[in-house]
Formats: structure tokens, sequence, C-alpha cells
């Protein structure tokens, strides 16, 4: 029991660091569900796209990058299916 305390304790440690390192970064940083609703949005987003974390909870990935063609994101899902990083740039809606 007590190593399962400690391997717990050690998961919460690592996710508050990488918590803290997604949220301190100057690189918007987010996470989506196949139907482009934010999972998790870090605070570099929220600072360029002038929204809340709140606000962008309640928004679809296609509401933010507008202009973005379907094939495009098709494109990028099946980069991600396929286990590689999306890493790229695209016009973005701010309030």
């Amino acid at each position: 029991r007590d190593q399962k305390e400690k391997e717990l304790q050690e998961r919460e440690r690592l996710l508050n660091i990488t918590s803290f390192a997604l949220n301190k970064t100057s690189e918007m940083i987010y996470w989506v569900r196949m139907d482009g609703t934010f999972i998790s949005v870090n605070q570099a987003l929220c600072d360029k796209s002038g929204y809340t974390k709140e606000e962008l909870m309640q928004k679809n990935l296609n509401e933010l990058f507008i202009n973005v063609p379907k094939e495009v994101l098709a494109a990028r899902w099946e980069k991600v299916r396929n286990g590689e990083n999306l890493i790229g740039e695209a016009p973005m809606s701010t309030k």
C-alpha cells in the first residue's frame, strides 16, 4: 500500500509540473476531442485569443481557427491518428 501511495504522489507531482510548464510557455497549446471541442487549453491561447479558459471550453476548434478548409483539418486529424504531433499556423478568431 505504501508503494502505491508513493507512486500516486509521484504521478500527481509530475502532473503538476507538466501543467505548470504548459501554462507558462508562450506557445499556444490545446487538446481537443475528435469533434473539435476543447479538453484543455493553456494560458497562451487565452492571452492570444482574448478568451478566458471557461469561454474557450465552450467553443469548438472550428470556431476559433477560421478559414481552415475541411480537407486540411481531415489531413491533420489523420496525422494525429498516426501518432504524429501537429505543429503549424492557422488564422485565429479573437474576441
